[in-house]
C-alpha cells in the first residue's frame, strides 16, 4: 500500500480494473475522482459510475476481444478534455463529507426516538 497514490493518479491517462468481482473498489473511486477515466468489468461495482464512451467502458472481464476494444477505445477517449471531468462529477456525490452526511441522515431515520 502507498501512503500517497495522488502523484501516480496523476501520472496516469486511464484507469483500467477488470476485476472478476470487486463490489466497491476504494482504487476505482479515486481514480476517477481524480479525473482518470476508467475501464472496469460488468461483475465490478464500479460499472454504475460508468457511462460508456463519455467516462469509461464496461466489458466482461474475461472477454478478452472485448477488453482489447474496451483499451483502444480507453485510449481514445482518455485523450479527451471532457472524459476527465466527466469522470469526476460521477464520483464527486460520494465524498467524504457527502458521505457522512447521508450516513448521518440513515442513523436519524432508522433512531428517530433514540437519543444518542
Amino acid at each position: 500500500p502507498a501512503q500517497d497514490v495522488l502523484p501516480w493518479y496523476g501520472a496516469a491517462d486511464a484507469f483500467v480494473l477488470p476485476s472478476l468481482y470487486d463490489p466497491g473498489p476504494n482504487a476505482a473511486l479515486e481514480a476517477m475522482a481524480c479525473g482518470l477515466p476508467l475501464l472496469t468489468s460488468t461483475s465490478c461495482g464500479a460499472r454504475d459510475w460508468v457511462e460508456a464512451g463519455k467516462n469509461g467502458w464496461v466489458t466482461d472481464a474475461l472477454d478478452i476481444a472485448a477488453l482489447a476494444h474496451a483499451l483502444d477505445e480507453l485510449c481514445e477517449l482518455a485523450s479527451q478534455p471532457g472524459a476527465r471531468q466527466a469522470a469526476r462529477a460521477a464520483v464527486q456525490h460520494l465524498s467524504l463529507d457527502a458521505m457522512s452526511a447521508h450516513l448521518i441522515a440513515l442513523y436519524h431515520r432508522l433512531l428517530p426516538a433514540a437519543k444518542v
